[in-house]
């Protein structure tokens, strides 16, 4: 089962100067931190079509409400506030940017 945790233990990655972190509990990537390291907008990536797709089938193969898949938190500690994505979701969003 894929877990929503906005408190637990957090893998910092450090691309282009920038740390983007990842939750130990289930992989879950920033990917906020992701597109602002690479001077991206996460809503120009969301509002994409081919994204709009990409999550659907998502959603169906895994078995995952999109709304687990993609998940915004902006309350708690600076660190955990974000969009968190799955981390199938992480890799489309790379190739994407």
């Amino acid at each position: 089962m894929i877990a929503s945790d906005s408190s637990g233990s957090l893998v910092p990655h450090s691309y282009q100067g920038a740390v983007i972190q990842q939750r130990l509990t289930d992989g879950y990537i920033n990917a906020t931190a992701m597109c602002k390291a690479a001077g991206k907008e996460w809503s120009n990536y969301r509002q994409n079509g081919s994204t709009t797709d990409f999550l659907a089938a998502l959603e169906t193969s895994l078995g995952i409400p999109r709304n687990l898949i993609v998940q915004s938190i902006g309350t708690g500690a600076n660190e955990h506030r974000g969009t968190w994505v799955h981390p199938q979701v992480a890799i489309n969003l790379a190739q994407w940017l």
